[in-house]
C-alpha cells in the first residue's frame, strides 16, 4: 500500500507539471517514477519480476504501472474485506 502511494504522488507530480519545466526536471520524475515502479514490483512479485514484465508490456513503464495498481487495488481490496469480516465478528460477539 505504501509503495502504490508513492507511485500516486509521483504520477500526480508529473500530471501537475507545468508546461514550463526544464526537459531536465521532466526526465528526473520520470526516471523517478521508473525507479519507484520497479522497486514496487519486484517488492510485490519478488525480485526480478519487473525486467520481465517489462519485456512482456513490450519496455512500456505505464502498462507495467498499471498493471502494478490493479494488482495493489485487489490486494488492497482483499485487505479490507478481511478486516471487515474481523471486526464483524468482533462486534456480533458484543451484542
Amino acid at each position: 500500500v505504501l509503495k502504490g502511494h508513492k507511485l500516486q504522488q509521483i504520477g500526480k507530480e508529473i500530471e501537475e507539471m507545468s508546461f514550463d519545466s526544464s526537459e531536465e526536471e521532466i526526465l528526473k520524475t520520470i526516471e523517478e517514477m521508473e525507479k519507484a515502479v520497479e522497486e514496487a514490483t519486484n517488492f510485490v512479485f519478488g525480485e526480478g519480476a519487473f525486467e520481465k514484465l517489462y519485456k512482456m508490456a513490450d519496455e512500456d513503464i505505464y502498462i507495467v504501472a498499471d498493471w502494478l495498481f490493479q494488482v495493489v487495488d485487489h490486494l488492497y481490496d482483499k485487505q479490507q474485506a478481511e478486516e471487515e469480516k474481523r471486526v464483524a465478528k468482533y462486534t456480533k460477539k458484543k451484542r
